[in-house]
């Protein structure tokens, strides 16, 4: 750390010699957040991750190491970061600490990245941090919207004085702007095949990168993994000489209720994770705590958008379940979940998802409850890496599991006739849409679906509530005969955006203080 200089008998440090920028206002810095985002996956962020690394170390220098003091949780893995890293705020909130979070990306409000001691970091402290991230940047002459983003969180905690942070990676770990630290303990959740672009073509070349963050004398902790990926992390846990440790279900205590978003086994793996984590802060005497506190911090706790159930008027009555879930391994467990926890029910699918994901991939996934799916919609967010809801369901068709009608219930055979396979339907423009968009609140009413649709029950919808009203239409024809569920996920601006439709639609379905509700007061936001 740069030693601190002195004017006459004051101490000065590096960042309030620094020249400062014009105060911008809230909106004004999340564009200039944003103003420099790439979404090819060839942006700087990732090339040269050495040289970002070194760059992001010059900006925290010139702020004046605002890790410095910080008690740091550190979580990193593919799917289940923002999970764990809720939990563990959650509870180290209960025992008394003050604590931030950092995590990524927002459903609704860019505030949702930072919060400070439970809360949504305020529009002030962000303007106010902004001004010191600005002439930081400004000094080094360049950092990517991660790196902007995550030094405004790091400043946010130091303005608010918090002793602790939870901090989850952006992406991979070891060249990751939140490495910049020596955490107390460190958590891993399961390892799988996504950015292969940036992080490796193997799960073993992608756990090591997760891997990244473990470091010497630290308790590092992780979740069951691939074998490969397993042995990836034990290998890196052996060269820092420490102990890798696996955690089970088994940690969760088997008489505390789980809210239902934390039933899945995926989900009570990353609960499990979280106790473990907490417990050895626990053990080794950094806070004080009790099983009964932790407990009740975790059946408290909410994360929107994961194995989210709402029941709104538009369908009928029907149950949604919206989900965050975004790239294979991600679809696998919650198509396993869906599968198991609702036996008797039939489906129908709003799925959406990013084009740099392996979407094939996910359609066979997904194909697996082919059986029990009485329609497939796809549908495309407004986020510019999204993939066109067109080319999702003709992707659909070259998947084995989508290949024959044939792994239908005929009983769906007469609504999903194809009769000319060259088109596919955009079920935005249909009428029932149209009256949808004109009476918001209205339940749609009894209909036949007379769309034409491919052979494997797909279509299309070019806005959440025209998805809605399909979905709606299919719910109705099986009323009298079948419990059907409908499933919403694929992205995470997916879930958002249909969360901000249902918002605008029933506000009552969420809590008064639901992010949903922060959303109108933000810019239009692109990461």
């Amino acid at each position: 750390v740069e030693a601190p200089r002195f004017r006459g008998s004051r101490q000065v440090h590096p960042f309030r010699t620094m020249k400062r920028k014009p105060r911008l206002d809230y909106a004004a810095c999340v564009r200039y957040i944003f103003n420099n985002a790439d979404f090819s996956g060839m942006g700087k962020r990732y090339q040269n991750p050495q040289d970002n690394w070194k760059r992001f170390d010059e900006i925290l220098q010139h702020l004046g190491r605002p890790t410095a003091g910080l008690k740091v949780v550190h979580i990193a893995g593919t799917n289940g970061k923002g999970t764990t890293s809720a939990l563990c705020e959650a509870m180290l909130r209960a025992s008394g600490a003050r604590v931030g979070l950092f995590t990524s990306p927002h459903l609704h409000s860019f505030r949702e990245r930072i919060r400070v001691h439970g809360k949504l970091v305020s529009k002030v402290a962000v303007e106010d941090a902004m001004e010191r991230v600005c002439a930081a940047v400004e000094a080094v002459g360049y950092a990517s919207p991660f790196e902007k983003l995550s030094a405004l969180a790091l400043v946010c905690f130091q303005d608010a004085k918090l002793e602790w942070a939870v901090l989850e990676t952006g992406l991979g770990g070891r060249w990751d702007t939140t490495n910049h630290c020596t955490p107390v303990v460190c958590g891993i959740t399961r390892v799988g095949m996504d950015h292969m672009n940036v992080l490796g073509d193997t799960i073993g070349k992608i756990a090591s990168e997760k891997a990244g963050i473990i470091k010497n004398g630290v308790p590092v902790f992780c979740v069951p993994q691939h074998n490969d990926a397993a042995a990836a992390l034990r290998s890196e846990a052996a060269d820092k000489h420490v102990e890798l440790l696996e955690c089970s279900r088994a940690e969760v205590d088997a008489a505390l209720q789980l809210p239902f978003w934390l039933q899945p086994p995926h989900q009570t793996l990353n609960a499990a994770l979280a106790i473990t984590m907490i417990r050895s802060l626990t053990t080794r005497g950094l806070i004080r705590s009790e099983d009964s506190i932790c407990n009740a911090a975790i059946c408290s706790a909410n994360w929107p958008a994961r194995f989210e159930i709402v029941q709104p008027q538009r369908l009928n009555g029907a149950r949604m379940l919206i989900d965050v879930a975004h790239n294979e391994p991600a679809v696998e467990a919650l198509v396993e979940t869906v599968a198991a926890s609702f036996p008797s029910c039939s489906f129908v699918l709003v799925f959406g998802a990013g084009k740099d994901k392996d979407i094939p991939a996910m359609l066979n996934k997904i194909g697996t409850l082919s059986p029990r799916l009485r329609l497939c919609i796809a549908i495309s967010s407004s986020h510019p890496k999204a993939a066109n809801a067109s080319e999702i369901a003709h992707a659909a068709q070259q998947c084995s599991s989508f290949s024959s009608s044939s792994s239908f219930s005929s009983s769906f055979a007469s609504v999903h006739t194809l009769e000319k396979p060259d088109l596919l339907p955009d079920l935005g423009t249909s009428p029932a849409a149209a009256s949808a968009a004109a009476a918001v609140v209205a339940p749609s009413a009894p209909r036949t679906l007379d769309a034409e649709r491919l052979d494997t029950c797909w279509c299309t919808a070019d806005s959440m509530l025209a998805a809605l009203d399909s979905a709606s239409g299919e719910v109705q024809l099986a009323r009298n005969s079948e419990d059907v569920v409908v499933l919403c996920f694929g992205s995470v601006f997916v879930a958002a955006e249909m969360r901000a439709q249902l918002a605008a639609l029933e506000p009552s379905l969420f809590s008064e203080i639901d992010w949903v509700f922060e959303a109108t007061a933000d810019p239009p936001l692109l990461m």
